[in-house]
């Protein structure tokens, strides 16, 4: 993947679990948002190596990048929820 992509890529990550944690916490509690926010982002990229050909298990390097950016995005959900 470039370096152009990634730029787009990554903070799309950040966000979308940010706004999950930030969105679900309103109609569950704030852990149980944050869990369908992880989980969420951990079956997108299974999903994604469906679609490749690839086993489920098999995460490289741009997979654990998207789940770290998804586990921040996650983390400052939490966190701005705490203190909201």
């Amino acid at each position: 993947m470039t370096i152009n992509k990634e730029f787009i890529d990554q903070p799309a990550h950040f966000i979308v679990a940010l706004v999950l944690v930030v969105g679900f916490s309103f109609i569950t509690s704030l852990w149980m948002a944050a869990i369908i926010s992880a989980m969420t982002g951990l079956v997108r990229e299974i999903y994604q190596r469906y679609d490749q050909d690839r086993p489920w298990y098999d995460f490289g390097q741009g997979s654990r990048l998207d789940l770290i950016f998804w586990g921040l995005g996650t983390a400052a959900g939490i966190l701005i929820m705490l203190f909201w």
